[in-house]
């Protein structure tokens, strides 16, 4: 019984943690400097030189009868994919545009 209940904690977590991972994807997770960032990326989707957009949400238009943020994404530059730190995080570098945060968004450039 111990056993099995150990197995189903293990799968329980192992799920967590890839539907988390999933729910972050495209977000910059570190800022080193102001320039570089890490980058939450699926394995494969992100290669060394590629370019994206960085976009910032922008809630700052809010509606008082409806207590909710008026949010929209708004672009705030672009970026180079400079290493793939492993499956789940890459590093990348501002090659143009605004300041960027934790929790900004770096998206393909389709």
């Amino acid at each position: 019984m111990k056993l099995a209940l150990g197995y189903l904690a293990l799968a329980f977590i192992t799920a967590c943690s890839t539907i988390g991972h999933r729910l972050m994807e495209g977000t910059v997770a570190l800022k080193i400097d102001n320039s570089r960032g890490i980058a939450c990326l699926e394995s494969g989707v992100a290669k060394v030189g590629m370019k994206m957009k960085l976009l910032n949400n922008d809630c700052s238009q809010q509606y008082l009868s409806d207590i909710r943020a008026a949010c929209s994404l708004v672009e705030m530059g672009e970026i180079r994919i400079t290493k793939i730190l492993n499956e789940h995080y890459a590093e990348f570098e501002k090659i143009s545009g605004k300041d960027f945060r934790e929790g900004s968004i770096v998206a393909d450039q389709k």
